[in-house]
């Protein structure tokens, strides 16, 4: 069980010195106590564990549930969009870099920037110029790292020439120790973080003497590092399940939310372990091809249905990462005949999530219904005429952005709150995993519209519907209620003692989840910082070549038009004093 979690616990060994190291005295090297998992052999380190009974204690007890049993009642039959977190104070505490306490790794799949924990820190070189730094990224092994931000500067600015040198580990099981960290005296051969992903840097202080010098330091305290991952690598979702995990080839990078929660099932270091006979592989390789499919994005260009960039939270139990996973790739996973089977929410087609005829499974008459039907609406505590979704943007430096559906005073704004009686339903979902605003947008798209149809049925069935499953979609033709083959979709299935089935499903129109996003309220991608106070009324914004003129907006409001060439260069621009202001439209 102790390998389910694995956390690195950094002790500060004497006291850290933030000031900058360069002729400020040496800076106390910081290194990894424990970990739980493989223990410190697993990470090649040499220092005593000094976990307490009470700190591995919390550790465990964040696995239980899904360690406990199999979760056959119903855990995961649909996806459940409440189950999203804070999307912008999550995905903070993903940027920064964290000193000196308990530190779950976490497991990155598809792409993301992040921070992470500084597990290694100390001076040295001729009067402390160096500061060294050994920053853990995520489990490994992964693809690799695209760009390392420094105080929120790529690494590759000139203002860094020379001045630092930053060696990526992928987190491979056998890699060496960073000769980078040996040279400092105090990072050996046996502090290789075997499995984990890290950043090997070295940075180099020099002497201020004139402003010259301090015009031209890059630094100046312990820089802040981030880096764009390529995440972990993973067995295809499409030809996995042949051989066990561990003997499972052609490892590599996706973005496929199949091949993601495949491996964290399987994985025995941070995932579930489930041996191969617990899971149902042909579903997921059908769910891994039907997100792959290509559609057209309303924002422009096309591009796979589904995609995940995730950043999986190891310290929240495996329960909650699951559901996590399915509530971003809007799919179930009921357990079927001793298997998890994986089950999109799609039109209902068996291999096709655009096309809108439906395989149904069966159709239902009043031959097949014990004791009549129960129908119930939906209320509002559950309907919507307004969805906003937060998600991760790449184009706004990986923060959070939002969409909103339908956009406000549309055509079909308009009509759902008429419906509505002019009253405003609004709801608010956060998922991380997703990082493309087209499909944000048509995830909010599909959530109001259910919301919007969630009319739904119970009943008592006989033993001739015993082979449905959970997510089938049925027809039901029932006089009674005028239902003349009325698709269904199945949410809960139990066969009781007497071999009759209760059922209840939820209306099914397959036009709800053909792809689109159209009057969707798209914020705005572009953040301007401006500075102001050198001319009265006067603000600029730089570019990433010229600093340029304009107003700056009121709270959302909309970006100001500026002029197309630029007003001042940085070296003509003298800032004397500075009011920084972010603005984002939308």
């Amino acid at each position: 069980m102790m390998n389910k979690i694995k956390t690195f616990l950094v002790a500060l060994i004497g006291t850290l010195l933030l000031s900058t190291p360069a002729y400020a005295g040496a800076v106390v090297p910081i290194i990894i106590g424990g970990i739980i998992g493989g223990g410190a052999a697993a990470l090649g380190l040499v220092a005593g564990s000094i976990f307490t009974a009470a700190a591995i204690g919390a550790a465990v007890g964040a696995v239980v549930g899904f360690l406990g049993g199999d979760l056959l009642g119903g855990f995961f039959d649909v996806p459940d969009y409440n189950v999203t977190q804070n999307a912008q104070a999550e995905n903070d505490g993903i940027l920064i870099n964290k000193v000196g306490t308990l530190e779950h790794i976490p497991v990155i799949y598809g792409k993301r920037k992040v921070g992470g924990p500084i597990v290694f820190l100390t001076t040295g070189g001729e009067r402390n110029k160096y500061l060294y730094m050994a920053v853990v990224l995520c489990e490994g092994e992964i693809d690799g790292v695209e760009r390392v931000y420094i105080d929120d500067i790529a690494e590759d600015d000139e203002r860094f020439k020379g001045r630092k040198q930053i060696d990526v580990f992928t987190g491979a099981d056998n890699q060496s120790a960073s000769s980078l960290l040996k040279e400092s005296g105090k990072f050996t051969d046996d502090h290789r973080l075997r499995g984990v992903a890290y950043l090997a840097c070295r940075f180099e202080w020099r002497k201020i003497e004139n402003q010259e010098d301090a015009d031209n330091n890059p630094f100046s305290s312990i820089p802040k590092i981030q880096a764009i991952v390529r995440g972990k690598k993973t067995a295809s979702a499409a030809t996995a399940g042949s051989v066990s995990y561990e003997n499972e080839t052609g490892l590599s990078y996706s973005t496929n939310p199949a091949d993601h929660l495949l491996d964290y099932l399987r994985n025995p270091r941070y995932g579930k372990e489930l041996s191969n006979d617990r899971i149902n592989f042909p579903s997921f390789a059908t769910a891994r091809a039907k997100y792959a499919q290509t559609v057209n994005y309303a924002q422009g260009g096309s591009g796979p249905m589904i995609t995940s960039n995730a950043v999986i939270d190891t310290a929240r139990s495996l329960l909650d990462n699951t559901k996590l996973f399915l509530a971003n790739m809007r799919s179930g996973m009921p357990y079927v005949q001793g298997k998890f089977k994986l089950k999109v929410h799609d039109t209902g087609h068996d291999t096709d999530a655009q096309n809108t005829t439906p395989n149904v499974q069966f159709a239902v008459t009043r031959d097949h219904i014990i004791g009549g039907i129960k129908l119930q609406g939906n209320g509002t505590r559950e309907h919507f005429n307004q969805v906003k979704i937060t998600y991760i943007d790449p184009e706004n430096e990986w923060k959070t952005n939002e969409v909103i559906y339908p956009e406000l005073n549309s055509a079909t704004d308009q009509t759902y709150l008429a419906e509505d009686n002019g009253r405003r339903l609004s709801k608010d979902f956060a998922f991380n995993h997703i990082t493309q605003r087209n499909i944000a947008g048509d995830l909010a798209h599909i959530i109001l519209t259910q919301s919007r149809k969630r009319k739904s049925v119970a009943f008592t069935a006989t033993a001739e519907l015993h082979e449905m499953e959970v997510g089938d979609i049925i027809s039901i033709t029932y006089d009674l209620l005028g239902f003349s083959a009325v698709n269904y979709r199945i949410n809960t299935l139990k066969i009781n003692n007497d071999y009759t089935i209760n059922i209840t499903a939820t209306e099914h129109t397959p036009a709800d989840y053909v792809f689109q996003n159209t009057e969707i309220k798209y914020a705005s991608t572009t953040q301007k910082k401006y500075v102001g106070g050198l001319i009265p009324g006067k603000y600029y914004y730089w570019d990433g070549s010229e600093w340029q003129e304009g107003v700056p907006p009121p709270p959302n409001g909309n970006e100001p038009t500026l002029p197309a060439t630029p007003v001042l260069t940085s070296n003509e621009l003298k800032i004397n004093s500075v009011t920084i202001r972010g603005t984002k439209t939308g």
